[in-house]
């Protein structure tokens, strides 16, 4: 009997600690599909432009990255670290390396090879890029630098570019 009074006291004590506890919530929801994004066409030419990058805000950008995220195991609720790469944003978490945005530059790759190298927290196994916001030039760079570059940590970086 001692031993069950002893044991409702402990879990009264579990309950009025965890009373003061801020367990929060997020609301997470669906969007509509973005205009442009179901082509229907009966014939394709170099006339048509498939999607239009363009009319992407900031908030649909967010949406993608949150849609990959998730696609790569990453759960909804984690938020993803952003890091600076010579002024350019990308987002960590798992890792995996997202970049979103436009304006990458060799600067920023020289930024994130040093990172790889320096920082022990830092250790993508893959970099993930938004090939809209990408010249060809800098997706090739990007793809050949990851693939020779010979990493202190030695770890084999994948390299995806998504549309």
């Amino acid at each position: 009997l001692a031993d069950k009074e002893a044991k409702i006291e402990q879990l009264k004590a579990e309950i009025e600690s965890c009373r003061n506890h801020d367990l929060g919530f997020k609301i997470f929801g669906t969007m509509d599909i973005w205009e442009d994004y179901n082509l229907e066409a009966d014939e394709m030419s170099s006339d048509i432009v498939l999607f239009d990058e363009s009319k992407l805000t900031a908030e649909d950008i967010k949406a993608l990255l949150i849609t990959w995220k998730t696609y790569d195991g990453v759960p909804l609720t984690k938020e993803l670290e952003p890091v600076n790469l010579a002024g350019y944003k990308a987002h960590y978490g798992k890792g995996k390396l997202y970049l979103m945005e436009k304006g990458f530059t060799t600067d920023s790759l020289v930024s994130l090879l040093e990172k790889i190298d320096s920082d022990r927290e830092f250790s993508p196994s893959s970099v993930i890029a938004f090939g809209y916001h990408f010249d060809s030039k800098n997706l090739r760079e990007l793809a050949e630098n990851l693939k020779s570059y010979a990493n202190k940590k030695s770890i084999d970086i994948d390299f995806i570019t998504r549309y």
